[in-house]
């Protein structure tokens, strides 16, 4: 990330009653160094609902987890299943080949 990423200037001003600006520090800009430097100010229903939301997608993610754990368990044991037939199969295959030899 540049350092420039806010194209947005700042600047503290300090206002009387009357909404006259009695002073003004320098402008400047947000440029943390990295990502993890950025600090977010929420409020703590935000941070409940949050916190909601992510428990909903660890229950999700589990459950698709487990989806999968069952579907390829379905899948090893069609494959198992598809070889025990397909061992069945030859040996039909060499009967059925042997009469249509019979048969010419």
């Amino acid at each position: 990330m540049s350092a420039d990423w806010d194209d947005e200037h700042y600047q503290f001003c300090y206002v009387d009653q009357d909404g006259v600006v009695q002073g003004a520090r320098i402008p400047f800009q947000f440029s943390p160094e990295t990502e993890e430097d950025i600090v977010v100010v929420t409020t703590k229903g935000k941070v409940e609902e949050i916190k909601q939301h992510n428990e909903e997608l660890l229950r999700e993610n589990q459950e698709l987890k487990d989806s999968c754990t069952s579907l390829w368990k379905q899948k090893s044991d069609a494959q198992a299943e598809l070889q025990r037939k397909q061992k069945a199969l030859e040996p039909l295959q060499n009967i059925n080949k042997k009469l249509e030899q019979k048969v010419e």
